[in-house]
């Protein structure tokens, strides 16, 4: 073989790869049972929603990670997936073609916190105030529902936590999640 036909096939056996993790990684987000409480790692979570993401992410967006938080909760896994890919990608779109998007995880009040910070150009008082009305949208025509941070915030409490927003114009947006460590019972989420 030819030191091009060599080159074409790492090429070909890399893509291969990547193509083969991000398969994994919308199978394991889609879950079909999405009612089944299950041990679940957030900082997993959000690492399989930024990979998801990559291909929407400009290079000039530089994501950093603080995890230290790395236990798993009780959940409903593909809810709260749902939940972070909502959060993570209102923080891309925020920071446009570049800037810098923050996540953590912590133990907080026997719980968990994840947060998700985006150095975008923030909110007005009135938009943070309506942030999470159902069909809301601060986007085109086109572009959004207006369902999702209505719908996160349903999934946090029905797992028995929290979902708020801290922003100002100029500032950015703080998407704060807090979940209990033990879920007894999630109660349903209904569309709004």
């Amino acid at each position: 073989p030819t030191p091009q036909l060599l080159e074409c096939i790492d090429v070909i056996e890399e893509s291969a790869r990547r193509i083969t993790a991000l398969v994994r990684d919308v199978l394991d987000f889609s879950q079909v049972d999405r009612n089944q409480l299950e041990s679940h790692e957030l900082s997993d979570g959000v690492d399989r929603c930024l990979r998801l993401l990559a291909s929407r992410l400009p290079p000039a967006v530089k994501v950093e990670r603080a995890y230290t938080f790395q236990e798993p909760v009780r959940c409903q896994a593909a809810l709260v997936n749902q939940l972070l890919m909502n959060l993570l990608d209102n923080a891309v779109r925020a920071v446009g073609p570049e800037g810098v998007i923050q996540v953590g995880t912590r133990a907080e009040k026997n719980g968990v916190l994840v947060s998700v910070q985006d150095s975008g150009p923030g909110m007005t008082p009135e938009t943070l105030q309506r942030v999470f009305d159902p069909f809301f949208t601060t986007r085109e025509a086109g572009q959004g529902t207006g369902l999702g941070l209505s719908l996160s915030r349903q999934i946090a409490e029905a797992h028995g936590g929290s979902l708020s927003l801290q922003s100002q114009p100029g500032s950015g947006t703080t998407a704060t999640l807090w979940l209990p460590m033990t879920q007894p019972k999630v109660e349903p989420v209904h569309a709004a």
